[in-house]
């Protein structure tokens, strides 16, 4: 079937009409004349998949890699990356002005230098292959190589994939560090395995491995946690935490955010879904004093150490879910980086009651940000939103949106 692009859709599928009905093309990219398969046709969309391009985009590209066409890994190692840019900065306007009726400012994206193998955690699907699965299913696309993890990733991939019986194995997680250099392996199991060879086969190569099973971890060989820098500051990052996965656009990010704080040094903040404290700490060296709160206490204990290691005593973490504990607290900023669900509609009520002079809401989905934008829209002005590239090649987009009470 050969139809026509017109557009992009906010998940980076190409978009055509098909006797008025709408479809979803997968790795095709807009303004492009394309033969497709229909591989879901439902009675309002349909979703296809590209098998020939005849009219390219102007901006389209070879793909470096060739699983591309079908691996769910990435979606536009297709697209020239100043176009990936430009997509991502009219999608963040394009949805702000579907949502909302607020004038809103939205400044240039804080492009990624380093946009091929920049992340520092991936997650391989085990089977009797290795590798990602096949977009929209549970398909295992065999590879040995992926384009946007870090090299030392790719190198355990490798080891893996040619020296370790990888039976009893269905998932393999690997995290490293930039700038220390440091690697961590965990393998999932459901059954015990033998581990004697992958020991072996490791030892020397990786800083820590871990067995996951059960929803627990434990440490076979190594270190509790790897170490990783950002700027002048240190973090550890343990097997279940959370940690950005780009480590040079995270520096970006918490820099983003202290710049838009404006902080004169006598603000008290909450760090709302803190995490393991890396947006706190960083804030905490330019105002008074930083509470942060998390659900997670795995996460918190990880704070904690993070507190120790940089040195910094105007912090405090605990253990919390939502605000239940600090309702009655004062804050002059409340930051809040959520899950991609955002936040509920209890919390939004609980920190309007806070009242602080300043939201800075940190959100890796648009659509759940401008949601919850649109009820604290009557307390706060949004000064600016800022997208940073945090997710090269593929459509996700983070973005920093910064309020300001509107009483004030």
């Amino acid at each position: 079937m050969l139809v026509k692009t017109f557009a992009i859709d906010h998940s980076g599928r190409g978009i055509a009409k098909v006797n008025g009905k709408i479809v979803f093309i997968k790795k095709a990219l807009d303004n492009e004349e394309v033969e497709i398969n229909l591989i879901d046709d439902k009675k309002n969309y349909a979703v296809g998949e590209v098998s020939k391009v005849i009219v390219k985009n102007i901006k389209r590209q070879k793909s470096i890699c060739p699983y591309f066409a079908k691996c769910g890994g990435c979606d536009f190692l297709n697209l020239e990356y100043e176009a990936q840019l430009k997509y991502k900065y009219d999608k963040v306007v394009n949805i702000f002005k579907k949502y909302t009726d607020i004038d809103v400012i939205v400044n240039d994206v804080v492009e990624n230098v380093d946009n091929l193998y920049y992340r520092n955690k991936a997650t391989f699907k085990v089977d009797d292959k290795i590798g990602f699965y096949k977009e929209g299913t549970h398909d295992i696309i065999d590879i040995d190589t992926c384009y946007i993890v870090d090299k030392k990733i790719n190198f355990i991939l490798k080891i893996f994939r040619e020296q370790i019986n990888c039976d009893g194995i269905c998932e393999l997680v690997v995290r490293c560090s930039r700038y220390t250099n440091e690697i961590m392996v965990i393998i999932k199991i459901e059954k015990e395995i033998q581990l004697s060879s992958i020991v072996e086969k490791l030892h020397d190569l990786v800083d820590a491995l871990f067995v996951k099973k059960n929803n627990t971890y434990r440490k076979i060989f190594g270190k509790d946690y790897i170490v990783e820098n950002l700027g002048d500051m240190r973090f550890i990052i343990s097997p279940s935490s959370f940690f950005q996965v780009n480590t040079d656009m995270a520096l970006k990010l918490y820099e983003g955010i202290l710049n838009v704080a404006d902080l004169k040094g006598d603000e008290n903040i909450l760090d709302l879904y803190c995490g393991t404290g890396t947006i706190g700490l960083f804030l905490a060296k330019h105002c008074k004093y930083v509470l942060g709160s998390e659900i997670n206490a795995a996460a918190i204990s990880d704070a904690n150490y993070n507190k120790r290691l940089n040195g910094i005593t105007n912090i405090d973490f605990i253990v919390a879910d939502g605000l239940k504990k600090i309702i009655n607290k004062e804050f002059d900023v409340v930051v809040v980086d959520p899950p991609r669900s955002g936040l509920d509609k209890l919390t939004i009520r609980n920190i309007i009651a806070l009242k602080p002079k300043k939201i800075i809401y940190t959100s890796c989905d648009v659509i759940t940000l401008v949601r919850d934008i649109n009820l604290l829209k009557e307390f706060y002005k949004i000064v600016s939103v800022t997208p940073f590239d945090l997710f090269s090649n593929t459509h996700h987009i983070e973005c920093v949106c910064m309020m300001h009470r509107l009483d004030i």
